[in-house]
């Protein structure tokens, strides 16, 4: 995901798609809750932080791919260690898929340069 050049105290997220989110499929033949986990964004303002959040979303066409009510659907702040986020994503081909959108908004103190988290996410039964 890429939020290009952003300037002190402004915001943006993928929720309008614009820059895309991350999007997971699930190929396998069993139901797999899903965690999620990201270094940090911000050197001025370190994980978690409201700064840098996710949020777990339908992909369109692709409603009821997971348990809704047991998954992250709303704006977090980003875990630093594993946290599972998507409850039982389902396998088959009409309905596999999730997204994961994020939300960044640059600190008052952050120094002007590049900032990079890496996010990883891991599946399991």
């Amino acid at each position: 995901v890429d939020f290009g050049n952003m300037s002190i105290g402004t915001n943006n997220d993928t929720d309008d798609g614009s820059p895309a989110p991350f999007r997971l499929q699930n190929n396998g033949n069993i139901l797999i809750n899903v965690s999620i986990n990201g270094t940090s964004l911000w050197g001025s303002d370190p994980s978690p932080t409201a700064n840098y959040q996710f949020k777990i979303d339908n992909v369109s066409g692709e409603n009821n791919s997971f348990n809704w009510s047991n998954s992250t659907t709303t704006f977090t702040n980003m875990p630093l260690g594993d946290s599972i986020v998507i409850n039982r994503l389902n396998f088959s081909d009409a309905t596999d898929s999730a997204q994961i959108d994020i939300n960044i908004t640059v600190p008052a103190a952050e120094p002007p340069g590049t900032a990079t988290s890496t996010v990883v996410f891991r599946g399991a039964r």
